[in-house]
């Protein structure tokens, strides 16, 4: 199998590497296991454009991206849409969705995993015409990555220490918002903050799509297997489908 990568060299882990010598190491693994292998180092700015020039090649052929879950997140997007396989490196700080398919988290590790691997189906949904590959979030973490990002940090420590800062004052005035959730038909109101949460699996399950509504804060969200949580009398749920309309924030 050809892969062709594209390495993220603003990504938390590869900013202090020597990235020639990591792509020959990439290189060499992939071969040991018979596969034919190219790579290519970009910074963040251009990191879609050249996601999608190795996307759109022509043959049967994997992409493959290394870098955070911002970069990632984009490369789902773009082989999703390209109908294109994807090997997922996780070179970022969290690296939720390689932690979500059980991907090693040392580099070398990751290569030979994904060198050695099958291609398998997992899902992926839409909110407002936007696809995310790992979680959807409404109220609380919204807020502490928006904060986050308008403090400075240069380094993956830095960034959680950011987050942790982030967190604490969100904490002392957390968003709230009233809700209409539909749960598999059954409709719920709900107030206060949380997160809906798709997990990803294995396995192909359902379809995902979302439309977007008239109000400008209003969104609709249907996405497949899912967990709504709410820290009110509403619970927990999990369902193989769901609607949401956010009517207000504050």
């Amino acid at each position: 199998m050809k892969v062709h990568a594209v390495f993220n060299r603003d990504g938390g882990t590869f900013r202090t590497m020597d990235m020639t010598l990591f792509s020959e190491t990439a290189r060499t693994i992939f071969e040991k296991h018979g596969h034919t292998f190219e790579s290519e180092v970009v910074a963040g700015k251009d990191i879609i454009k050249a996601l999608k020039n190795v996307a759109a090649e022509a043959g049967e052929h994997v992409l493959m991206a290394g870098g955070g879950d911002g970069t990632i997140s984009a490369a789902a997007d773009v082989a999703w849409k390209a109908g294109v396989p994807l090997a997922v490196l996780p070179a970022g700080t969290m690296n939720l969705f390689a932690r979500a398919l059980k991907i090693p988290l040392e580099l070398n590790a990751a290569l030979e995993s994904l060198a050695g691997g099958t291609i398998q189906a997992v899902d992926i949904s839409t909110a407002n015409e936007e696809s995310f590959v790992h979680q959807f979030s409404i109220g609380f973490q919204p807020q502490i990555i928006k904060l986050r990002n308008t403090l400075e940090f240069r380094s993956r420590w830095g960034k959680r220490l950011a987050s942790l800062r982030a967190f604490a004052k969100v904490m002392g005035n957390p968003p709230q918002f009233d809700v209409s959730l539909n749960i598999d038909g059954v409709p719920i109101e709900a107030n206060g903050f949380g997160d809906l949460n798709r997990q990803q699996s294995l396995w192909p399950r359902h379809a995902a799509g979302a439309r977007g509504c008239q109000s400008r804060r209003a969104w609709r969200l249907y996405c497949g297997p899912v967990d709504a949580c709410w820290p009110d009398e509403t619970g927990v749920h999990g369902a193989d489908g769901i609607v949401a309309q956010q009517s207000r924030c504050r």
